[in-house]
């Protein structure tokens, strides 16, 4: 019974230094994204960040600052070629009133271009993919600056846990 007892005891102490650990290895300086309807916010412990510290904390991952600024490059001028394309489209639905002559009696009609209104649609669809892609790489950016910080917190780490075969520990540098 107090063989029992002691194992049941160790156990617990595994389990709780294991989530210990486990709660070192997650920063708390992670960023997490909230996509809004054109934009994408990114959030250090729930406050939103400004575009300026967002760049300094980049600073040391290339990948994340390009990711980054390229979507926000890309932002502003996704909504203008979908809004020029609505445009574009309103223009040819709404067509040319013409008239037709045809045994001396005229016929009024609408002249509507289909190129304009394909290209319309062609215009909507890439504003549309600009301000998703946009939306991707600022996501991605901060994905990027994630991996890096937990590749950098999980270099020296230990676990402690149940494996199948029983107690299980382990070092990883």
């Amino acid at each position: 019974m107090q063989k029992i007892t002691k194992n049941i005891v160790l156990t617990l102490i595994f389990i709780s230094i294991s989530k210990i650990v486990i709660a070192q290895v997650t920063a708390n300086d992670t960023l997490t994204t909230k996509r809004k309807i054109i934009t994408t916010d990114i959030y250090l412990n729930g406050t939103p960040l400004t575009k300026k510290s967002i760049l300094s904390l980049y600073t040391d991952n290339r990948q994340a600052t390009i990711k980054y600024k390229w979507g926000n490059a890309m932002k502003p001028l996704g909504i203008p070629v979908a809004v020029g394309g609505i445009a574009l489209a309103a223009n040819a639905i709404r067509g040319v009133d013409m008239v037709a002559t045809i045994d001396g009696k005229d016929y009024p009609y609408v002249k509507r271009s289909l190129p304009k209104l394909l290209l319309g649609i062609v215009l909507v669809v890439g504003g549309g993919c600009l301000i998703e892609s946009s939306n991707e790489l600022v996501t991605h950016s901060a994905d990027k600056y994630n991996e890096a910080l937990r590749e950098k917190n999980s270099k020296k780490t230990a676990y402690f846990g149940i494996t199948n075969d029983g107690i299980g520990i382990g070092i990883k540098w």
